[in-house]
């Protein structure tokens, strides 16, 4: 009897051991990943590198202008007497535990400005008069990267061009196909306008379709837009420097341009409005206009007074 108590008393703590070590997690499963552990730099010891005779260990500031950071390595130096500077050195195999701090998206890391790299040594170097003057700067030099420009019928390349990370090009004029009934529509392929790799880009055309436009004056203007282009979308030509206010049919009835899609060739009216004032002229005529009312409110109430007093 006693034998089997002693046994289920040994099985029972042999149970709640293992139930306590599958309650203990890893500080990786804690955090939720590893790159919860590294959101915040932390210096590590000084024996990750081989610290040199005479040298003396230093905590040494790293920032850079290209991305927002600044953090701390260890770092050494020693007093040159003769100099009457400090000889600083800063390991690669310390910089190796900050690698992902030292890069940032389309820029090349280039080194510490001031700092001379030690390629035997493995180190950069630099002297500085005063301990309060030891920075790392960091060196980030943009990307560059090539947009090219083809022609996306014939294959043929219409231009090349280089652009930092980030930056623009301006896109070139594309092939005219027209006399072929296609209108360009624009470059498919990648982005110009805010560049961040190599790209490829291709002109696109669309069946042409052909708007008659009636203007005012009862002349006619011929206007070639893309199969599937919506009215609201179809720049109105030019009218005596008036605005253009709406398209409406032959009969003078208002198109709802917004839906309007145009997929066969067609003939609209533009109606313009009158014309448009410059804002100092509207200012002027509204100033103006408040002292012409000024001026009719103090003639007539001279006048009423005037007739008081006789």
């Amino acid at each position: 009897m006693r034998r089997s108590i002693l046994f289920v008393i040994t099985l029972l703590i042999v149970t709640a051991a293992f139930a306590g070590c599958s309650m203990i997690t890893s500080p990786l499963e804690s955090s939720g990943s590893a790159d919860a552990l590294s959101l915040a730099p932390v210096a590590p010891e000084a024996t990750h590198f081989s610290l040199p005779p005479g040298f003396t260990t230093a905590e040494i500031e790293v920032s850079s202008a290209a991305k927002d950071y600044t953090f701390g390595v260890i770092g050494c130096y020693m007093f040159n007497t003769e100099t009457a500077s400090f000889g600083f050195r800063v390991y690669q195999s310390e910089l190796d535990y900050y690698t992902h701090y030292l890069q940032s998206a389309g820029y090349n890391f280039d080194g510490f400005n001031g700092w001379e790299w030690v390629s035997e040594g493995q180190y950069y170097a630099a002297s500085f008069v005063s301990l309060n003057d030891v920075t790392l700067r960091c060196i980030h030099t943009p990307i560059t990267y090539t947009v090219t420009f083809v022609d996306g019928i014939s294959g043929d390349t219409i231009q090349t061009m280089t652009a930092s990370y980030g930056s623009s090009v301006t896109a070139p004029s594309a092939r005219d196909y027209s006399a072929d009934g296609l209108v360009f529509t624009g470059w498919e392929g990648g982005s110009f306008e805010s560049v961040t790799r190599n790209a490829t880009l291709y002109s696109t055309y669309a069946p042409a379709r052909y708007i008659n436009v009636k203007l005012p004056d009862d002349t006619t203007v011929r206007l070639a837009v893309a199969e599937g282009t919506v009215l609201e979308d179809v720049s109105a030509p030019d009218f005596e420097g008036k605005t253009f206010k709406e398209w409406q049919t032959l009969d003078g009835d208002t198109i709802d341009a917004a839906n309007t899609v145009i997929l066969f060739d067609a003939t609209y009216a533009a109606e313009y409005s009158g014309f448009e004032l410059p804002q100092w002229a509207s200012t002027l005529l509204i100033v103006l206009g408040s002292l012409a009312g000024a001026a009719i409110i103090i003639t007539i109430a001279v006048k009423i007074f005037r007739k008081k007093v006789r």
